[in-house]
This record gives C-alpha cells, sequence and structure tokens, in this order.
C-alpha cells in the first residue's frame, strides 16, 4: 500500500514539470460483475453490485481532437451471486447468495478523441492495468461479512476500457462527466496448486460501468 501511495505522489508532483497538461481528481460510482462458471452442473447466477471510484486523472493533448489520458484508481468491484440450496426434502429448498466485493488500484491508458467547441464530446478508450489490494465476501441472509484470503483470488487484472462523456470550461477548469464501460480479459479465479479445471468450466472475468465526473486544471494557466 505504501508503494501505491507512492506512485500517486509521484504522479501528482512529476507531471507538472510538463507543459500543456490537465490534471484533475476523477469521483464516481462503479457497477460490476463477473461471468464465469465453476463447472457443467454450477447452477450459480451472478449479478452487478454498486461501488466508488476516486483517484487523479493525467491528460496530455497532442492536437485540438487527441489526446492521451493517464490514471490511478481506486475503485471497489466485485459481483453478488446466488444459488439454490435444497435440504433433505424438495420442498425445503431455497435461494441463497453472497456478495463478493474487491478494492482495487486501476491505472488506465486511454487515446481520447474530442470533438465541438463550446459543450465538447468525446471518444475513449485504451487498457487497464488493475491490482487487488483486499476482498471480503457478505452473506445475503446473515448479513456476516469475511475476509477473503489473498491466495484465494488473484491479484492481478488486465483489460479494456472503452466509453466517452460530454465536458465544458467552468470557471478556471474543464468540467467533464465520463461513462465507460470496462472488459476483464484475465480469469480472475485461483485454482490451488495441482487442482485441475472441473468440465464446463468458464473463466471469470471482470465486467464494469463507471460513471465518474472529472474537473481538470490546465497547468498552463
Amino acid at each position: 500500500m505504501k508503494k501505491l501511495l507512492s506512485i500517486l505522489i509521484v504522479f501528482l508532483f512529476v507531471i507538472p514539470v510538463f507543459a500543456q497538461w490537465q490534471v484533475g481528481p476523477r469521483l464516481g460510482m462503479n457497477f460490476s460483475t463477473c461471468s464465469g462458471k465453476y463447472s457443467e452442473y454450477d447452477t450459480e447466477k451472478s449479478g452487478w453490485i454498486p461501488g466508488i471510484v476516486v483517484g487523479a486523472v493525467a491528460e496530455r493533448p497532442f492536437n485540438d481532437m487527441i489526446s492521451g489520458v493517464g490514471e490511478i484508481l481506486f475503485i471497489t468491484s466485485g459481483a453478488k451471486y446466488t444459488y439454490t440450496y435444497e435440504g433433505e426434502e424438495e420442498s425445503r429448498a431455497e435461494e441463497c447468495g453472497y456478495v463478493e466485493r474487491y478494492g482495487k488500484i486501476q491505472i488506465p491508458l486511454l487515446a481520447k478523441f474530442t470533438f465541438g467547441e463550446e459543450f465538447q464530446y468525446y471518444g475513449a478508450a485504451g487498457p487497464y492495468l488493475g491490482f487487488a489490494i483486499c476482498g471480503k465476501t457478505k452473506d445475503k441472509d446473515t448479513g456476516d461479512t469475511e475476509k477473503i484470503p489473498s491466495d484465494a483470488y488473484k491479484t492481478l487484472d488486465f483489460g479494456l476500457y472503452i466509453g466517452g462523456g460530454v465536458q465544458k470550461q467552468l470557471g478556471p477548469g474543464t468540467l467533464a462527466f465520463d461513462l465507460r464501460f470496462g472488459l476483464g480479459l484475465i480469469d480472475t479465479y485461483q485454482f490451488p496448486d495441482g487442482q485441475e479445471k472441473p468440465n464446463g468450466y468458464k473463466p471469470y472475468k471482470n465486467r464494469n460501468i463507471s460513471l465518474t465526473f472529472a474537473y481538470m486544471f490546465d497547468l498552463e494557466k
């Protein structure tokens, strides 16, 4: 955690030495789920859960239309799962469930394409690298929470972001509203050493939709 904070400090204080950079905070909501299936007999279903996004953004325009964007974000993501539990009698079958939630550091690197004048519209896309720093589960019925051991999931995540938004000069900076979809490309399920994947296994990959706003300050002004 100390190393990540050190990276963030360097990110915020080194960037200003470069001309034409815009920097600022990003805040908002993240809605996430996870695709995947443990085996051909698995009836578990995944659903979406809300989370937060908070971090810092740096943008470097290359011309009036194209710019590069780098971010360091803390997000909470995960999924809710439901399954049917059957007791000794069929009439005792009931729906059970739990929520898995992770705290992650994400570093997106995006290409941004901007159009318009007073109100500007933009599209953005690019890869992200993520690191899970904590995880916990919450039982749907009892509300009990439990820490997930770090060896039970892969801490590294890699994927793609695609999205867009609208921005406008407001006061000394630019206010931007951003909507993006995240597509994880890495299987995040961690099998114990030597354990083979069951028949019908499908990789568990993160999916998220984030709605955020950023306020960007031009370092040249």
